[in-house]
């Protein structure tokens, strides 16, 4: 048995850095026979560029908890641009991230599923996922798919989402899926560091040295001080910039002359298979005039929001969400949401939007963000664009200590404390002015401050008697209300 790289890994093991590891599969002859022959082709000229799309799948096994942002997709592709800039190619973003449910883990068999579930035509499908192993559990950072290991629809490349940042890991997969073995390779035999073999040995090409694999060890920083020696007792000198390398993600930054031609090889045929640009993606965003506000607990606002479009093909409505947190760098909860319709013919319009700041919010600093489609049912060219966020200060020291409001009340009224030392269970009593019990509510009261609302439409009109009394510390608070 002989070892086919149909795929590529990196691994972390217990060694001090990230280390890539390799899965062996049966051979199929003819696949190195295209690579090899691919090595003579002339000097890819300077002026063939090339430009794919990139469909980026982000795999949940729980609802909403994909682990990658958007920022940090905007950066993956960013990175991964950098490290092929002068190679002539480079890539974009077809479409924003898709948020997919499926598997916690996967391996080699499951993630050709997943691709095959979910693959996207014309396009460089690749998948985040939360874990990745091979059959034996080991823990691995990503695999690509190599151009001669099957058609263009059973190619893909998986990246582990703890390995996402900076586009390097990505950047490494797609050197194979452009058809680039590691420096460190072996299938052909073991490189020889004064390049006799150069050709024939290691991953062919004669201007990457002869690499040992950089996962061994031997690194100070991103330089080679090791004393490593090939089978002709040679000290080896591997070159630990170089991407396909098992140098730590914070060496790697280059591809050599002889990687690039090669994978302009492999890029002009898949240049072919491609579509020349992605469908046409709406653009969504939205903004807003409104920065901060300062209000009370309950209070209704107005907030102007204004929303653009571009590419949008066919009346849509989307659903705008609104969050509000006391952390900054967290959503907090959904305290509304609103439908907005889109229309094609309108490229811009603005909406007042109205709300209602939760009666248990106290007084305090929040922040309010406003998401367009957090749920991520359009598929837009990106995502950096939905989001609004505005300062909230909550202010209630115009309420007074206790207070029952509005009086008189129609079909509900609002009971407000503020007392550190009044907390825990309570109860609201209505009684007629006879003292006829005509309805009790309990509540809970865990924050200093406090503000709830009682829904008395069931109630008779006229002078009604109300007793707030709290468990605990026996604190009776009496009011008389009208109801109309």
């Amino acid at each position: 048995m002989q070892c086919n790289f149909w795929v590529s890994l990196i691994s972390f093991l217990f060694l001090p850095f990230a280390t890539w590891a390799q899965w062996c599969a049966t051979i199929d002859p003819s696949s190195i026979k295209d690579y090899a022959d691919r090595l003579h082709i002339p000097t890819a000229k300077s002026s063939d560029n090339h430009l794919f799309g990139l469909t980026l799948h982000i795999v949940e096994s729980v609802a909403g908890e994909g682990g990658l942002t958007t920022e940090q997709v905007l950066d993956e592709v960013d990175g991964l641009n950098a490290v092929f800039f002068g190679t002539g190619i480079q890539f974009y973003l077809c479409g924003s991230q898709r948020y997919i449910r499926g598997l916690n883990s996967y391996d080699f068999q499951s993630g050709a599923a997943l691709n095959q579930a979910h693959h996207v035509f014309n396009t460089i499908n690749v998948f985040y996922v939360n874990e990745l192993t091979t059959s034996n559990l080991d823990a691995l950072c990503g695999y690509a798919i190599f151009p001669w290991s099957g058609s263009l629809l059973s190619r893909y490349a998986v990246v582990e989402k703890s390995c996402a940042g900076g586009g390097k890991v990505l950047a490494h997969e797609l050197g194979h899926y452009l058809g680039l073995l590691h420096t460190h390779s072996t299938f052909n035999g073991v490189e020889f560091v004064n390049g006799s073999n150069c050709r024939t040995a290691g991953d062919l090409l004669c201007d990457t040295p002869a690499d040992y694999n950089l996962s061994f060890g031997g690194l100070t920083g991103c330089s080679y001080t090791g004393q490593f020696v090939d089978p002709n007792g040679d000290l080896y000198n591997p070159n630990p910039s170089y991407i396909m390398s098992y140098a730590p993600p914070n060496c790697l930054r280059r591809f050599s002359g002889q990687q690039q031609n090669l994978m302009q090889s492999y890029a002009r045929e898949l240049t072919i298979e491609m579509n020349d640009d992605c469908p046409e993606y709406p653009e969504l965003s939205i903004s807003s005039d409104t920065r901060s506000l300062t209000v009370v607990s309950g209070q209704i606002i107005e907030i102007p929001i204004h929303f653009t479009q571009d590419m949008l093909h066919q009346p849509r409505e989307i659903t705008l969400y609104f969050y509000l947190s006391s952390e900054a760098g967290t959503l907090g909860t959904i305290i509304d949401r609103e439908i907005i319709s889109f229309d094609p013919s309108s490229t811009s319009f603005s909406h007042l939007i109205s709300l209602q700041v939760p009666l248990t919010t106290g007084s305090g600093a929040y922040q309010l963000t406003a998401i367009l489609d957090a749920d991520f049912k359009i598929i837009e060219q990106t995502k950096s664009n939905n989001a609004v966020t505005i300062g909230i200060t909550v202010d209630n020291g115009t309420f007074d200590d206790v207070v029952l409001f509005p009086n008189p009340a129609s079909d509900a009224v609002r009971f407000f404390i503020r007392s550190n030392s009044t907390r825990g269970k309570f109860k609201v009593r209505f009684s007629d002015l006879n003292g006829r019990l005509l309805k009790e509510i309990n509540g809970f009261k865990s924050e200093s401050e406090f503000l709830n609302e009682f829904n008395i439409s069931d109630l008779p009109s006229g002078m009604l008697a109300v007793v707030v009394e709290f468990e605990l510390s026996s604190a009776k608070f009496p009011f008389l209300i009208w109801k109309y």
